[in-house]
């Protein structure tokens, strides 16, 4: 595993949201799982699971539901790309609702990340470094007006001051939907709730004066939410 400073944090697991239903994909979310769209011919998840053993990442927890025959179907156990992949099928009405029946069992600090997203390599490299340089969570974070993930109102330096949750246009720094998490944070501060996103913890971390910290990308990205995401980005079903 490459390191990146003098400190000794082994992030060698990651939690990967891949069951969502993707209602505003249209005719789509009824014949594939989104996170199983092609770019440049490998499904989305894939891409990611690449990236992710690049950086020494070898046991993936995979959250799934919708469709996620088509993942057990492609990726087995992982053994085929030298991983370790382990399934959590069940019903779940809210992410913040999976994390918390499965956060016992993942390591002490794990890379969080959404299955329909992609972005250039670098992006991992840059939240292990500073991830060991802060030495607390930290996120990724975009401009976009579009994508509807929890916003960040205001930053000092990489510390994140307050987060915005609800859809609110006025605020364009978004969370990508990849991190690296503290289990003690996540423990202390999430709330299993059947309306409330993973994501909304962060919020309430730094709303106790917990320190968050994010770095702001500007590569390539893009996280799939509609149609108009997958014409874009010139995705695939095949």
């Amino acid at each position: 595993m490459t390191q990146f400073n003098n400190t000794n944090y082994q992030i060698n697991s990651a939690l990967i949201l891949a069951g969502g239903g993707g209602k505003r994909l249209g005719s789509y979310s009824k014949s594939i799982q989104k996170c199983m769209l092609r770019y440049k011919g490998y499904p989305l998840l894939e891409h990611l699971i690449i990236k992710l053993k690049g950086v020494g990442v070898v046991r993936f927890t995979l959250l799934v539901g919708h469709l996620s025959s088509q993942i057990f179907d492609y990726f087995k156990n992982g053994r085929e790309w030298g991983v370790e992949i382990i399934y959590v099928n069940e019903h779940f009405t809210s992410t913040s609702m999976a994390l918390s029946k499965i956060i016992d069992s993942m390591n002490d600090s794990f890379f969080y990340c959404h299955g329909n997203i992609y972005f250039e390599n670098d992006l991992l490299n840059l939240l292990l470094k500073n991830f060991n340089k802060f030495n607390n969570n930290i996120i990724s974070i975009i401009h976009s007006s579009k994508l509807n993930h929890i916003k960040v109102n205001g930053m000092n330096g990489n510390r994140i001051k307050s987060f915005i949750v609800g859809n609110n246009n006025a605020f364009n720094l978004v969370f990508l939907g990849l991190g690296i998490y503290r289990k003690e944070t996540v423990l202390n501060y999430l709330e299993p709730d059947k309306n409330k996103m993973t994501e909304e913890f962060l919020h309430n971390a730094v709303n106790d004066n917990q320190e968050i910290y994010g770095i702001i990308y500007k590569r390539k990205w893009f996280h799939i939410q509609d149609l108009s995401d997958i014409k874009d980005n010139e995705l695939s079903t095949f």
